[in-house]
């Protein structure tokens, strides 16, 4: 009788320690002893307290309990793999298999996130930042449920489940069972309703995969031409073989449901790339704004708000000011206007192509976004490095993309947005021999899109460039606009160094003015870091500490890539 009371004011004496502690504190408790314990009736009885206060916040049982915690532990190494357990727990593979329900049960409750998840042999976990925040606060976790969303929120979520089925936290299986329970949650959405439906008139999952990412596609990123490795990359070897054939042979679900069709280039049916149907597009985008999606307006990070620039002074020669001024009066939008009206009365192209060449740090990136700014345009910004593709075929079609959606643009911005190549060297360079490879085929392709679609151009574009001696003789007659900037006289980096740091005086600005050639950008940077050290040492550095700032640009100047001659345009 005496040993049952015992064993009952032990057993109190554990429950009322485990409820002295912290939630993170009791997790500690388990990984503690649950080290080398092979998970055996010894260790359950030590931490079955800990167990059940752990349990009132996950909701799990003993054993998944024990595994997250584990998990956990490894959480600062960003994942944890099942011989990282096994190791923890100094227990063998199988053991660790019997326990594979557990694991989908923790997958089934998003409490741990597969990485790898085509491949069972080498899959790891990793816990949601979300969930780990909520156990150090000790606050109860609650997953977000998605309904009630509106059609932008339930795009996010779909790009959300895409990611992670790209980067194999799910499986397509998994990927389809929550895209579906997303759909059911928002069935007041037309594309909910009605992609449910059609997932009811497929053949398979894979079917359905393809589809919600052709949709994802067209609706994040306006991209309406898709090649095969925009989507196979998510299932298997064997199975990128059948879904080739059902598409090369028009046996897929998706051309017998009228959803998809081959793309048209020139006339010609591609068997490479292919679209969403106007059906498809009418009949799940019926209650979106088709003009938004069309455009990449307010979704793509290319898009630069002109409200989101601010003003900066700039300072340039009589000859750079003279020209600025005269093309930012050009692109006022009444001047536009009237100047675009007569152009067109007489037969002329109304568009206007312009070129910013020179040093580097010279001020052409910002001239444009300052005319942007003065004139009330947002900017469309082409990042060159997205252009090119080891795809053959793939560059091509990302040029002609970056056009068609400017070209939107155009058509449904009440004010014309500027198409910024900024650092066109890449593009615009001088052609090379064909003969010499498939990449010179593939560059040549490009330039002569964008030569044809400049001749075609009914906006603004402007590109910079550091490069002139090396520009083709084919784009040099386009712009119509070339302004070149030089590094500024000595009297242009005397205001440079008073607006950037007014804490100098006048001696000081003529030294550093006249001893260093720096550009305005690189006068900006030295600034920087001056007032960095200001705010980090809390006094304003010496001259001497300014010089040595001014003297690590100029090394870092010299180790950095050297760049080719200018030849001066003519405007």
């Amino acid at each position: 009788m005496s040993s049952i009371n015992e064993q009952e004011i032990n057993s109190r004496e554990v429950v009322r320690a485990a409820s002295s502690l912290s939630l993170l504190e009791n997790f500690e408790e388990i990984i503690k002893y649950s080290k080398d314990s092979k998970l055996d009736d010894e260790f359950f009885n030590k931490v079955k307290a800990n167990i059940d206060i752990v349990n009132k916040f996950l909701k799990l049982n003993d054993i998944q309990v024990v595994l997250f915690s584990i998990m956990l532990n490894n959480y600062e190494n960003d994942y944890s793999s099942f011989s990282a357990i096994e190791k923890h727990l100094d227990c063998g593979s199988i053991r660790l298999l019997s326990f594979r329900e557990d694991f989908d049960k923790l997958l089934d409750k998003r409490y741990i996130i597969a990485d790898g998840a085509r491949n069972r042999r080498s899959v790891t976990y990793h816990i949601p930042s979300d969930l780990v925040l909520s156990i150090i606060k000790g606050k109860k976790y609650k997953q977000t449920k998605k309904v009630n969303l509106n059609s932008d929120e339930l795009f996010s979520c779909i790009d959300s489940l895409t990611m992670s089925l790209e980067e194999d936290e799910l499986d397509y299986n998994k990927f389809v069972s929550e895209v579906i329970n997303l759909l059911k949650e928002n069935k007041h959405i037309d594309f909910a309703f009605k992609m449910l439906n059609y997932r009811n008139r497929m053949n398979d999952k894979i079917d359905f995969t393809i589809l919600v990412i052709f949709c994802k596609l067209f609706i994040n990123n306006g991209d309406n031409c898709i090649g095969f490795h925009d989507f196979e990359e998510y299932f298997s070897r064997k199975e990128r073989g059948s879904i080739r054939r059902s598409f090369l042979w028009k046996t897929n679900s998706l051309f017998s449901l009228g959803l998809v069709e081959s793309n048209i280039d020139n006339g010609f049916s591609s068997t490479d790339f292919f679209n969403l149907t106007d059906k498809a597009k009418e009949e799940l985008f019926s209650e979106m704004d088709i003009k938004a999606l069309k455009s990449i307006e307010g979704r793509k990070k290319d898009i630069i708000s002109v409200d989101s620039i601010a003003f900066k002074d700039l300072f340039y020669n009589d000859r750079e000011r003279g020209q600025i001024e005269q093309l930012g009066a050009l692109l006022g939008e009444d001047n536009f206007k009237s100047v675009q009206d007569r152009l067109k009365e007489n037969g002329l192209r109304t568009g206007f192509a312009c070129l910013f060449y020179g040093s580097p740090g010279t001020g052409k990136t910002e001239t444009v976004y300052q005319l942007a700014k003065k004139t009330n345009r947002d900017i469309f910004m082409v990042d060159i490095s997205e252009t090119k593709s080891m795809w053959f075929g793939e560059s091509e079609k990302r040029i002609k993309q970056i056009f068609s959606t400017y070209k939107e643009l155009v058509k449904n911005s009440k004010t014309i947005p500027i198409l910024l190549f900024n650092e066109a060297d890449a593009v615009i360079g001088k052609r090379k021999d064909s003969s010499s490879g498939n990449v010179a085929q593939t560059e040549n392709a490009i330039q002569n899109i964008i030569l044809q679609e400049m001749e075609n151009l009914e906006g603004i574009m402007i590109a910079t460039t550091n490069l002139t001696n090396n520009l083709d003789k084919a784009f040099e007659r386009r712009f119509l606009y070339k302004i070149e900037f030089n590094k500024p006289s000595i009297e242009e980096k005397k205001s440079i160094w008073k607006t950037m740091l007014s804490e100098i005086n006048e001696e000081e600005v003529i030294e550093l003015a006249s001893i260093y050639d720096f550009s305005g950008g690189q006068i900006e940077n030295i600034s920087r870091k001056y007032l960095i050290d200001k705010v980090v040492f809390g006094k304003n550095p010496s001259l001497n500490e300014l010089k040595n700032i001014c003297d690590v640009e100029l090394l870092e100047r010299k180790s950095g890539a050297n760049r080719l001659g200018y030849r001066p345009i003519s405007t």
